[in-house]
């Protein structure tokens, strides 16, 4: 229906004012007035969004390129812009159905500022990316501004022809004050580019008197004939209503692309109070003409005409469809029907039909639907249908699952021409309770007789506000009057109308395109099997599909293999396997699959790939053990078993093994074999650290492939170590040393016990928050005579931060044999400038005639950070006899209790600084063991225990700890 974007309005009188209002009272909208502003909310709120495909300037929306509904249907955004865009029309390309073109009255371009134009919006790519375009300006053509009011245009329709013409229908008429002569016309511009460009408007009905009593056009639509087989092929028909001077539904059509236009006939049957005419052509050329005219004041009958000589003759009489009842209530100051739940738009039931030109069972079948109460005044979408060319019509089927009782609105229908697919779009309020939420609803039918509901909006929005609508006179609120819907190759594509936002207004709507596609399932679990054994043959499987992606059942299709991009074979339905013999050992191959029903509709393509044999990638070596050698390093590791595929590894050829990333050796057949350890010496630069990895190397017709590296070890080349005595002052001859972490240990002359230097954990400054700094020294040989491992050092560590001295023999298993902080020696404060060297000493007599590795580990927590730890003349000398030793080991056992004085439960803290066996005693005063609180192996650090209180009487308790029998 007619949409108000310019300055005046115009008022339609019909002979009575009860006609009027039922009709089209054409009030002014408020917001066409000279002197009117927009209220700020109205594009005030709009932010910028850019969106690179548009070529018209101005505001965009804060609305994403398209949104996925929760049954995965892509609603895309194809306008782009705001300012109430509604009454959507969508057409494809017959030539080309990629191209599909849409339209809407669009407020943006319709105004003095850019000389009244339409809206259209074409894709070339099948709706991948969308772009605006605009008819010629209709300012100066056929009919002038008038001194005192505006001008609009108004009720789109769009129509191909087979060669890819599209014929963009529309009306334009002046609006003024007194509403007593306003020149108004039926015009059509054609694009011969898919709607990128449009010629010219051509008038097909054209009132420029200037007089009272000239016809006023209204309600356009359009359609074209594009059977290659009718007589009347490419015949383009346009019908709308007409007023005031022989009223009712005309018609008129171009058989030249719109160069000349047909006298213009009434329609037989139709007058003044028949409305909303709409064309549709049969697959022989048949013209029908659909309209719907009063009943009584609460039903509405819905009429259709015929032509089967491209509109030259028509039926002596038109035929009924249906009779329904009217939607909404009566307005009392515009007698229209309105929602009453929604700013009492208007509403009306108008017809929407279609035809099965498809080659399929029901081809021919008319389709009719509408919007209208039940005999229980309760809102459907109800559809009728004629199985004989419109002679005789089925009983009305509700569509709709809306059972809520809540409105449902604007219904439009498709059919689509290859599948034979019925496609419904509507409006519906059944998603909310109090009737004024709004969604879209598609409804599809593949044996036009049964229907499968789908919401179609993913979020509901709402007309509950007055700026949701546009006020058009007294009683008289507008937000649109019909959708639009086209299908092909089944794929519907709906466009319809909604704000940017759930809560947008009616200034802010804007044009969706949603793609309801139908097309057949691909195969279902797609596998392939390929042996070592038999590497070039490959046999594909799959389940074959019983639905289409809308739930519709599948009938007869074939399945289509391919390799790579070429298709090798067409397998039957039920067949569901497929053997290739020419796949190349050791090189991938890539079989897809799709479905194509016997009308030629192709699924999406499902795919698997492979390596010829199986992969050719070997798995990793694993299990890497390392030994020193006086002139290398002995490796030990299992050779993988299979590739990464999990097929056998029947072409193990070598195996690389790299020292620090550098390839030292390589082990050939028959040396290796997969699956079986092997072992061999690495001949390296002795005195060193390396980090050892292995690559396994598979051979195939000529190609090798290797292996991801393995897990990396470390170990030390050479002869160990028979004595030990690093005093860090030689920076040119340190015994080899590995160290790890950041910052990495090193020397310093900050302070030394014998100068010039010591090795710390953090030579530039104090250790990092979560540390974990590390040194490993070369390995040496523990003799009986020098067991005792001795050092110098000065821990400025803070409490919950550990100095750690460990030993190991395979540098895999660590023992911590000592650990300290600041809190360790009394000589020793936060500032190492200030604290006094200690000497430190532990047996390592245990591992007497063993080869050791020693580390020293700086470990932090989150919070403070310390200067670090300063070590100086690492040593193996005799063991420790003094008193001076025996208190060392002394104060490295650290206890406290708290609270204290206890009442329920005791907190016991102990640290220790050396490892081994540790008991925990309470005591009372005379010297009784009450209680042994823990017992056992303990490493250095800090321990907690919880000793309970409760049972003893009130006193003073004491408890003892004891390290390998020593007691503090």
């Amino acid at each position: 229906m007619r949409r108000f974007v310019s300055l005046f309005a115009v008022l339609i009188t019909l002979s009575t004012f009860a006609l009027m209002g039922q009709y089209d009272a054409r009030q002014m909208p408020s917001y066409l007035k000279y002197d009117y502003k927009p209220p700020k909310a109205v594009f005030g709120k709009a932010r910028v969004f850019v969106r690179g495909d548009r070529n018209i300037n101005g505001p965009k929306l804060d609305i994403p390129e398209y949104i996925l509904s929760e049954d995965g249907f892509v609603i895309k955004n194809i306008s782009g812009t705001q300012g109430a865009q509604d009454e959507t029309w969508v057409t494809y390309n017959p030539q080309n159905p990629s191209n599909i073109v849409a339209a809407s009255n669009n407020t943006r371009y319709n105004h003095a500022g850019v000389r009244y134009k339409m809206a259209a919006y074409y894709t070339k790519d099948a709706g991948q990316t969308w772009k605006v375009s605009t008819t010629p300006s209709n300012m100066g053509l056929y009919i002038q501004r008038p001194a005192s009011g505006g001008m609009t245009n108004f009720d789109p329709g769009l129509a191909f022809d087979t060669e890819g013409n599209v014929y963009y229908s529309y009306g334009f008429a002046q609006i003024g004050d007194d509403d007593a002569s306003n020149d108004n016309g039926v015009f059509v511009c054609k694009s011969t580019d898919g709607g990128q460009t449009w010629l010219d408007p051509i008038p097909v009905a054209l009132e420029a008197n200037g007089t009272s009593n000239q016809a006023f056009h209204d309600r356009y639509s359009i359609a074209c004939d594009i059977n290659e087989d009718s007589p009347y092929k490419d015949r383009v028909y346009v019908t709308w209503q007409r007023f005031k001077v022989n009223s009712g539904v005309m018609f008129s059509y171009t058989k030249d692309g719109n160069e000349s236009w047909s006298p213009i006939i009434k329609i037989p049957g139709t007058t003044y109070s028949t409305q909303a005419p709409m064309p549709a052509v049969g697959p022989n050329g048949e013209v029908y003409v659909a309209w719907r005219q009063s009943a009584t004041n609460q039903t509405t009958n819905m009429f259709i005409q015929k032509s089967t000589d491209g509109g030259n003759t028509w039926w002596h009489s038109y035929k009924k469809m249906l009779n329904i009842g009217n939607l909404g209530t009566v307005n009392s100051e515009s007698h229209r029907n309105v929602l009453a739940d929604k700013q009492q738009i208007r509403i009306s039931s108008n017809p929407y039909i279609a035809v099965d030109n498809s080659t399929g069972p029901r081809r021919g079948w008319v389709y009719m639907v509408t919007a209208g109460k039940d005999e229980s005044g309760k809102p459907h979408i109800v559809l009728t249908k004629s199985t004989d060319g419109g002679n005789t019509w089925s009983n009305k089927q509700v569509i709709d699952d809306n059972k809520n009782g809540t409105d449902v609105f604007f219904p439009s229908i498709t059919v689509d021409p290859v599948t034979g697919m019925v496609t419904i779009f509507y409006y519906s309020s059944q998603n909310d309770e109090n009737n004024k939420g709004v969604d879209g609803y598609v409804a599809v039918s593949f044996d036009g007789n049964t229907f499968n509901v789908f919401r179609l909006t993913p979020q509901t929005w709402y007309l509950d506000n007055p700026q949701d609508v546009s006020w058009q006179g007294p009683g008289n609120y507008y937000w649109g009057d019909y959708t639009g819907i086209t299908s092909y190759n089944a794929t519907a594509y709906p466009v319809f109308w909604m704000p940017n936002s759930p809560t947008g207004t009616y200034y802010s709507t804007t044009c969706y395109i949603a793609e309801v596609s139908a097309l057949p399932l691909p195969p279902s679990n797609f596998t392939f099997v390929n042996t070592p054994e038999e590497p070039t043959k490959v046999i594909l499987n799959w389940d074959d599909p019983t639905k289409n992606r809308l739930g519709g059942s599948l009938n007869n299709f074939k399945i289509l293999v391919y390799k790579g991009s070429d298709k090798i074979a067409e397998v039957d339905k039920g067949v569901e396997t497929y053997t290739d013999n020419s796949a190349v050992e050791g090189e991938v191959f890539a079989y897809s699959l799709k479905t194509k029903t016997d009308v030629g509709i192709e699924s999406d393509l499902v795919s698997v790939t492979g390596i010829a044999g199986g992969s050719t990638e070997p798995k990793a070596p694993t299990d890497i053990s390392t030994k020193i050698a006086d002139n290398g390093i002995v490796v030990t590791w299992k050779n993988p078993s299979e590739h990464i595929d999990g097929t056998e590894l029947h072409d193990l050829s070598k195996i690389e093994i790299y020292a620090d990333e550098q390839l030292a050796k390589t082990v050939s057949l028959p040396d290796i074999q997969a699956g079986e350890f092997t072992t061999t010496l690495v001949e390296l630069t002795p005195g060193k650290f390396y980090n050892i990895s292995l690559v396994a190397v598979g051979t195939r017709n000529g190609k090798d492939t290797k292996s991801v590296p393995s897990d990396t070890v470390f170990n030390y080349a050479g002869a160990p170590l028979s004595e030990l005595n690093e005093n860090f002052d030689d920076a040119q001859n340190l015994i080899a040393t590995y160290v790890g972490g950041k910052p990495q240990w090193g020397l310093t002359n900050k302070i030394a016990k014998s100068s010039p230097n010591s090795f710390t954990d953090s030579p530039d400054g104090k250790y990092p928050n979560k540390a974990f700094n590390y040194a490993i020294f070369a390995p040496v040989v523990i003799s009986s005579e020098k067991p005792t491992l001795s050092w110098d050092h000065i821990a400025t560590v803070y409490n919950g931060d550990y100095a750690i001295v460990s030993v190991s023999k395979d540098l895999q298993n660590w023992v911590d044999i000592a650990s300290f902080d600041m809190n360790s020696h009394e000589e020793w404060t936060d500032d190492v400038m200030t604290s006094q060297w200690i000497d430190e000493h532990r047996t390592l007599m245990d591992y007497a005639g063993d080869t050791l590795y020693i580390r020293l580990l700086l470990t932090s927590n989150i919070l403070k950070n310390g200067d670090g730890w300063y070590v100086d003349n690492l040593r193996l000398d005799a063991n420790p006899n003094s008193v001076e030793d025996l208190n060392n080991l002394l104060a490295g056992i650290n206890i406290s209790v708290s609270p204290n004085p206890v009442r329920d439960n005791a907190n016991i803290d102990l640290h220790i600084a050396n490892s081994g066996d540790v008991s925990v005693d309470v005591y009372n005063m005379l010297g009784q063991n009450l209680s042994n609180v823990s017992s056992g192996y303990l490493t250095p650090g800090l321990h907690n225990f919880k000793y309970d209180v409760t049972e003893l009487p009130s006193g003073v308790y004491t408890i003892v700890v004891r390290v390998d029998g020593i007691a503090k």
